[in-house]
């Protein structure tokens, strides 16, 4: 059904794209009149075209991403050997490496469009090359696409080492090396939680750890948070990325207050 759908959505697109340049070849409207130095009834007859060319453009891209799911690749240094790792991930922003295993952990944002509560965002565990973790026919290791999902099922499909909250947008997160903090908190995960952009009322604008035994996550919750003013349901500031310091300190950036903090931590 799928298959059915797009094949016509695309010929849908083809169809305008050329009816919109075709307009081209037809008379413009008429008028006169300037908008920052160029003629408006030039402006406006191209309008057609370009907006067919971008329903055409968004048309394939929809297309394409009903076959194509998100990859995470890796390659060498220099180039070479460039090879698909993982298949299945929606949106990955923050990756990093267990200090222990050596084995690849990244976050992942889910889709919009299914409510205020799901899909959840992810935090992944990839221990081999090959995995799949189920986008866009699963969200969250349990909960089938209702737009994609047909007859696949998510027992097919790798589930996240842990699940987050919806549209918190979890993006940078870091295995914490440092010597700084408690012994506690070593290799532990710190994540960036941007926050929501569409949600009706507001989530994430935190900084989460999780711990983390034998590649699984035994622990998780907050570890820095004040940028969302609950009550209000306003944010000053969106975390967007974690980094170990040589000393120890995490350092953690906000594109909204254009800042960086350095969480740091003295024993008593």
């Amino acid at each position: 059904m799928n298959l059915v759908v797009a094949t016509v959505a695309l010929i849908a697109g083809i169809l305008v794209w050329w009816l919109a340049a075709r307009r081209l070849t037809t008379k413009g409207w008429e008028g006169q009149g300037t908008f920052d130095g160029r003629d408006t009834a030039q402006m406006r007859s191209t309008a057609p075209a370009r907006a067919g060319l971008w329903v055409f453009l968004a048309v394939v891209t929809s297309f394409f991403a009903l076959f194509v799911t998100a990859y995470l690749m890796r390659m060498n240094p220099d180039g070479t050997a460039l090879e698909v790792f993982a298949r299945g991930i929606r949106n990955t922003v923050g990756f990093d490496w267990d200090p222990d295993t050596h084995d690849i952990w990244f976050t992942d944002n889910g889709r919009d469009m299914l409510g205020d509560d799901l899909p959840p965002d992810e935090l992944d565990h990839a221990a081999r090359a090959g995995m799949h973790f189920g986008f866009p026919y699963c969200h969250g290791g349990d909960l089938p696409d209702p737009n994609f999902a047909g007859n696949r099922k998510c027992s097919e499909f790798a589930p996240p080492a842990q699940k987050f909250g919806a549209h918190v947008a979890s993006l940078g997160m870091r295995f914490y090396t440092g010597s700084m903090f408690p012994r506690e908190y070593a290799n532990r995960i710190f994540i960036a939680e941007h926050g929501s952009w569409n949600r009706s009322k507001k989530s994430g604008y935190r900084v989460m750890q999780a711990k983390v035994e034998n590649g699984k996550v035994v622990d998780y919750g907050v570890f820095a948070e004040g940028w969302l003013d609950k009550a209000a349901d306003e944010a000053w500031g969106r975390p967007v990325d974690v980094q170990v310091m040589p000393d120890g300190a995490l350092l953690v950036s906000d594109d909204a207050a254009g800042a960086i903090y350095r969480i740091t931590y003295r024993g008593r």
